[in-house]
């Protein structure tokens, strides 16, 4: 009966068919088919989004370098795993919702050499050197804006290199050309610097 048919389509029937109305059964069968294979290929489909959103997950999270994607107005919105090592950080509540010159900085305010500052004058690409002592680093950051179809800038992408070891390294290199250089100019004897042809 009618009643019974209706409980079945309510618990997920894709149609019925009463004994007295057979000639309704192709129709009743080709509609079943087709929602079968609607949500055979719906399953499909999100089978695939879900697997490329992990392959994307593993590959952010794979990225050496500390990725941060915040808001219009700087506040973290999204981090990888080397982001929490890079800033000391163990939880990604240490960090998402926080404005970033809190994170990386340790200010309230934002410095003025930051370079997200200067990417929401310009709305371009900004990249600088930024100095973090609260860390005790030394950051190659670079600023992306991400624009949606209108060209409206939600989302901006910051991405920190730790060059700390690099630049201690130049410093130290620096301090021991000038302390050479210095022995050399006050030095009371004649030097000669030869290459290996004796010239």
């Amino acid at each position: 009966g009618d009643e019974i048919a209706v409980e079945y389509i309510k618990r997920g029937a894709a149609d019925y068919v009463l004994k007295d109305r057979l000639e309704r059964l192709p129709s009743a069968i080709g509609r079943a088919m087709s929602e079968k294979a609607h949500r055979e290929e719906t399953a499909r489909l999100e089978g695939q989004i879900l697997y490329a959103q992990r392959e994307w997950e593993q590959t952010f999270d794979s990225v050496p370098d500390a990725i941060i994607v915040t808001g219009e107005t700087g506040c973290v919105q999204r981090a990888n795993r080397a982001a929490l090592a890079t800033l000391g950080l163990k939880e990604f509540s240490d960090l998402i919702g926080k404005p970033c010159h809190e994170v990386i900085h340790g200010q309230r305010s934002e410095p003025p050499e930051c370079p997200f500052c200067l990417l929401r004058q310009t709305g371009k690409e900004e990249r600088a050197e930024i100095e973090a002592p609260r860390l005790d680093k030394i950051f190659d950051a670079t600023w992306t804006p991400l624009r949606e179809p209108s060209g409206a800038v939600r989302r901006n992408v910051l991405v920190l290199r730790d060059i700390t070891e690099r630049k201690r390294a130049e410093e130290a290199l620096r301090a021991s050309e000038g302390k050479y250089r210095q022995i050399i100019e006050i030095a009371n004897e004649g030097i000669w610097l030869l290459d290996p042809d004796g010239k």
